[in-house]
């Protein structure tokens, strides 16, 4: 039986052990455990018959939250580091990251699957505008001193230029900070047009709170949200109002290959290092339900 350690970032510690394909599809796990589940299955794997998942969340990943694994599946670049610190080389570790190079994860046990997060920030900020073109101010949360999220901060600054949009980034550290930020923005009144939305970048404190997110913006200020995965986008209007991005479950079902070659090694079949996400893995949804509810006219290919 091979241990799989899977680790991300939360609003506070949290530590469960997964046996079977039901509790991997828990609603309160990341995407990414049933996409790796779902991803070694195809590779002849079986969870609770020949690998098991400890899977954890801590609002600060430290040395001591490392416990014994076959392989560490780090559900962020932040993740990857601490892994990377804590073990060096004496445990595989498969990581969700935006860049192995930049982040020079390239010791011999790392292996990556980029959902290129950061990369396409530029993209969805794209795509919000064309879902609601009435926007003139963007907010854009931001997670200051974490590479991903400063790079795709650049990117959607860069993609607003000559535009007739600003802007606003909001810095925010943990769950207080980014209630704080979202309650300093002005709710919108039901007679006006939408002119101000809220863009989640695709970065792990983030999408931990997507709930919260899209609670105090959309649902308490009518504010639109827009966010770096469609996982969060529902038919039932309970989540944000469109998504441009890599869904967590593809990115765990791409990196469980590497993981198969990780735990179950062949004879010259050399790990791959790096996978980049398929421009044809990326999504772009919005929820009719949602738009309904906050009056703005979407006509885009896919409406969930």
């Amino acid at each position: 039986m091979k241990r799989i350690l899977a680790m991300a970032i939360g609003s506070k510690d949290k530590s469960e052990t997964l046996i079977s394909k039901k509790a991997a599809r828990a609603p309160n796990l990341r995407r990414y455990i049933q996409g790796l589940v779902e991803g070694l299955s195809e590779h002849g794997q079986e969870i609770g018959k020949t690998f098991e998942i400890n899977y954890a969340e801590h609002p600060i990943i430290a040395a001591k939250h490392f416990t014994e694994a076959d392989l560490v599946f780090g559900m962020s670049t932040t993740v990857v580091r601490a892994a990377q610190e804590a073990l060096g080389d004496r445990v595989p570790i498969l990581g969700i990251v935006s860049d192995r190079k930049v982040e020079q994860f390239d010791q011999s046990n790392i292996a990556c699957f980029s959902a290129r997060r950061s990369q396409s920030a530029d993209d969805c900020f794209r795509r919000f505008m064309v879902t609601v073109p009435t926007l003139r101010t963007v907010h854009v949360l931001h997670k200051e001193g974490y590479g991903p999220s400063e790079r795709g901060v650049h990117e959607i600054k860069q993609a607003a230029q000559g535009t007739n949009v600003d802007i606003v980034v909001s810095p925010a550290d943990d769950l207080d900070q980014i209630k704080s930020a979202l309650d300093k923005l002005d709710a919108r009144k039901k007679s006006e047009p939408a002119t101000a939305g809220v863009l989640v970048q695709g970065v792990d404190l983030f999408l931990s709170q997507a709930a919260v997110i899209i609670d105090r913006a959309q649902t308490k200020k009518r504010l639109p949200v827009f966010i770096g995965v469609p996982e969060w986008v529902r038919a039932d209007g309970s989540g944000a109002l469109g998504a441009f991005g890599i869904s967590q479950q593809t990115a765990g079902v791409r990196a469980a290959d590497q993981a198969a070659r990780m735990l179950w090694p062949k004879a010259k079949k050399p790990l791959q290092l790096d996978v980049l996400g398929a421009d044809e893995d990326f999504e772009w949804v919005v929820s009719k339900r949602v738009a309904d509810e906050l009056k703005i006219h979407v006509s885009i290919p896919r409406l969930v």
